[in-house]
């Protein structure tokens, strides 16, 4: 029987989307079959990558290139004024994780969402401003867990997101939280992701032929394009390698 998982915060911008993509794919190298539920229907920012992912994993530049752009994990959407409860149902008999991706809002379907699940990731910002947000979240598995036996209790962890890391407001930040709640990992700031996202690629894309993958960014972004750097692509590809190993530990525990 698979898990659902789903990603929730009370604001927009803490990175879900970007999280449930990059995640999915690293779990995809985990050997898992991987779903992606993307729950947004007006936004689909989730479908929107993925489309573009399909695009240009046909361009001429990137073909034959050393990428692998095969992964295109099982994508749908689904709605509150839909059986999604049938729908989700059907993806636990079919997948081993299913990554719901929410709107950044926490309202009833939102709610729904997370007493359907086996865990959820709350992405944040390095910031008590978004600590402070996601209490609404933590307060709902609480008083789901209430209803629920030991054995089915929902666990949760943070994914603390755009990181600058070499700060000392961070490392106050990050002890602080990891000694209150548990924390899958934090993702760096990185242009790069910002960058390749859109066009459907992961960090784990733009490590494999960073030459041509610059390349193409660059055409689209002509005098802002940013700056590749293999270390920092590769911190960040390790981190986020490390949040998918950390929550498989969870929700398999």
């Amino acid at each position: 029987m698979g898990k659902i998982v789903t990603v929730a915060s009370q604001k927009g911008g803490t990175g879900k989307s970007t999280s449930v993509f990059h995640l999915g794919y690293a779990l995809h190298k985990l050997g898992k079959k991987v779903a992606i539920i993307d729950t947004d229907a007006r936004q689909a920012t989730l479908m929107s990558y993925y489309s573009s992912r399909r695009i240009n994993a046909n361009r001429e530049e990137l073909t034959g290139k050393g990428f692998d752009l095969d992964f295109y994990p099982e994508v749908a959407v689904v709605k509150h004024d839909q059986p999604y409860r049938k729908t989700l149902s059907a993806i636990r008999n079919s997948f081993d994780i299913a990554l719901l991706d929410t709107k950044g809002e926490f309202e009833r379907f939102q709610l729904d969402l997370v007493r359907e699940s086996d865990y959820v990731i709350v992405p944040i910002g390095a910031s008590g401003t978004d600590l402070q947000h996601s209490d609404i979240v933590i307060e709902a598995i609480t008083d789901e867990n209430v209803n629920r036996e030991d054995d089915e209790k929902l666990g949760y962890s943070y994914l603390i997101q755009k990181a600058k890391v070499a700060t000392n407001s961070f490392k106050h930040f990050y002890r602080k939280v990891e000694d209150e709640h548990h924390v899958l990992s934090y993702i760096p700031h990185s242009e790069v992701i910002a960058a390749v996202t859109p066009f459907g690629f992961t960090s784990f894309d733009a490590i494999q032929n960073m030459s041509v993958m610059k390349k193409f960014i660059e055409e689209d972004w002509e005098d802002t394009s940013p700056s590749f750097n293999k270390a920092d692509i590769q911190q960040t590809n390790d981190l986020i390698m490390k949040a998918a190993e950390s929550l498989l530990e969870k929700i398999y525990d």
